[in-house]
This record gives structure tokens, sequence and C-alpha cells, in this order.
């Protein structure tokens, strides 16, 4: 009986290139789509590490998917980020704190894929936010269509102006006072957020909601793409957090154990009967606002009086969201 030679190691060489010829591949949108669901539920690097070490083709994908979203933690942080190879390729999202952008600003631009920005402004003051932003916004990429900041100290008419001058083509706006506003440890913690923050700008800033709106709306008029709108103050009267703050407020000091936890004019009975007064002025500063941008859609405020079941109100987010019928 013949016996079959065994084969050369070139012979092994050759089969093992046709096979790897002949198996099918996975597409590198599929091996995208695997990665990036990896990185779901655990978005660091140590979920993705083993697959990226497999091969330098899995290891570009790897890169891509995880600096897609870039978060930004420090001033050094953002220097050494813009270190890495490919990575203002890479990066569609950017999610940062102010003042790690406040060294080498202008390497925003550089993110030519860049379309989603947030921006935490909690570490800034009534005196220093419209400097921040300023040296932030005039950095931005124009491409950007989405843009958050969130922990504002105030909205102002400066403010929407630069970002209006330097963020032409933005479809989403989010600016948030509001975040700062939370019940904290205690009612004298919470009466210190409110004063520090320009939270409910009627009337002390403007008179009514309408002039307020007519203000917002001519500095934001030149966003000929905005769609949805979202400005995180609240259209009550101020004097209503304050009233709230004197009938509700308990400021023992030190506080003893049977003291009544800080909570805000959206749990107290008391401050409801300004409900559906509020909610007029939210519907009247909407359509005001809507007149100067042409191709709004939705309208979200922060508002005290959500409720459960109706339509565009988010009770534990405390915004309204306002849905914009334009004319033809």
């Amino acid at each position: 009986m013949s016996m079959l030679a065994a084969p050369t190691g070139a012979q092994c060489l050759k089969l093992g290139l046709l096979a790897q010829r002949r198996a099918p591949s996975l597409p590198i949108e599929i091996i995208d789509y695997v990665v990036a669901f990896m990185l779901l539920d655990s978005p660091v690097f140590s979920t993705i590490e083993g697959f990226s070490c497999a091969s330098h083709r899995f290891r570009h994908i790897a890169f891509r998917q995880y600096f897609s979203l870039l978060t930004v933690k420090s001033k050094s942080h953002w220097l050494k980020l813009c270190q890495i190879p490919g990575v203002r390729t890479w990066t569609r999202t950017m999610d940062t704190i102010s003042i790690a952008l406040y060294v080498n600003p202008e390497n925003l631009v550089t993110f030519m894929n860049l379309h989603t920005v947030t921006i935490d402004f909690d570490a800034e003051g009534q005196h220093t936010h419209h400097t921040s932003a300023k040296l932030i916004l005039s950095c931005m990429p124009p491409q950007v269509t989405r843009l958050e900041l969130l922990y504002l100290p105030s909205i102002t008419t400066y403010l929407l102006s630069l970002v209006a001058t330097y963020c032409p083509r933005l479809d989403t706006l989010v600016l948030r006072c509001s975040d700062r506003l939370l019940p904290d440890c205690c009612w004298n913690c919470y009466d210190e957020a409110g004063s520090h923050t320009v939270h409910s700008p009627i009337p002390n800033s403007y008179c009514n909601a309408e002039h307020l709106a007519h203000a917002f709306g001519k500095e934001l008029k030149h966003l000929h793409k905005l769609r949805h709108l979202h400005l995180g103050i609240y259209l009550s009267p101020l004097d209503l957090f304050y009233d709230h703050l004197e009938h509700a407020g308990d400021f023992r000091f030190p506080p003893t154990p049977d003291v009544t936890p800080p909570f805000g004019p959206d749990l107290c009975g008391d401050c409801q009967v300004f409900a559906d007064e509020v909610r007029r002025t939210e519907l009247v500063a909407a359509a005001t606002l809507a007149s100067h941008l042409p191709m709004l859609e939705t309208m979200t405020w922060s508002t005290f009086f959500a409720q459960s079941g109706r339509a565009g109100d988010d009770q534990a987010k405390q915004t309204t969201t306002i849905a914009i019928l334009q004319e033809e």
C-alpha cells in the first residue's frame, strides 16, 4: 500500500495561505458593531484589550470605536489624549469639563469628525463662565451639530451670541442652569445653590417670559438649522423659590435627626397653585422663541410643575418639552 508523503513546510505555508484566502471574512461594519456593543455596558479599554491584540486590523478597529467617545477629565488628560495618533479622526462625541480645555483649546478645531460636544461648567462662576465659554467655543469645529453646556451659572444673551457665532450648524442646543439647583444635604446648601445660580431669571433679569424669549430668539436666529432647543431655566417667578424656602424650609443648625430633608417646589403642595399659570407662561415663551427660529421642532424648559402622564413632561428631570408646529 502506497504511503502519502507528508507535506513540506513550504507546502504547509502555501496551503495555509490558500485556506486564508478562501475563508470568508466578516465585513468591517459587523466587526465595528460588535466592538461598539462590547463597549456599551463597560466603556473601558480593558473590555476590548484582548480583541485589540489579535491583529493590527483589529487594533485599529478597537481604537476607532473606543475613542469615538472621548471623555476628558483634566488638563493633563486633554494634552495626553491629543497626542494619540488618529484620535482627532476617530472622535465623534466629546464629554469634558470646561477647565480641562483651558490649555491648548485650539486643538478642538482639529477634531475633523466631531459632531457632539458636552461641556460641564460646574467649576465656573458668574465672573468666569463667559470668558471660559468664549475660549472654548471660538475653537469649536464648525461641523458640530449638537452642543450641551451643563451646570451653567446663568444663561445670557452674550452666551447665546457666542454659541450662534461659533457653532452655526447646530441641530440641537442644550443649555442648563437648573442642574445646580438640586436639593442637597440640607436646606442651607439648597438656599446657597439658589443664590449662586440664575435659575429663575424672571423678573430680576427679564420682566416677563415673552421679553426673555424675544431677547434669546434674536441671538439664536442665525442658527438656521436648529430643531431642538433645551433651556434649563425656570420660567416661574424667582419669588416662588424663595417663598418655598420660607414656608417649607427647615433651617435648624446643627440639624437634628428629625429635621425635614430639603425638597423643591415640585414636591410642595402649597406651590402647586402656580402650576397652571407657569404652564401658560412656558407655552407663550416657546411660541415666541419659535417665531425667531423657523426650523424649531421642540422647546424644552426646566419646570417645577411637570405632571405624570402629560405628554412631554418628565418629573424626574423636572422638564417639559413642547412640540412646535410651524406655519407653512
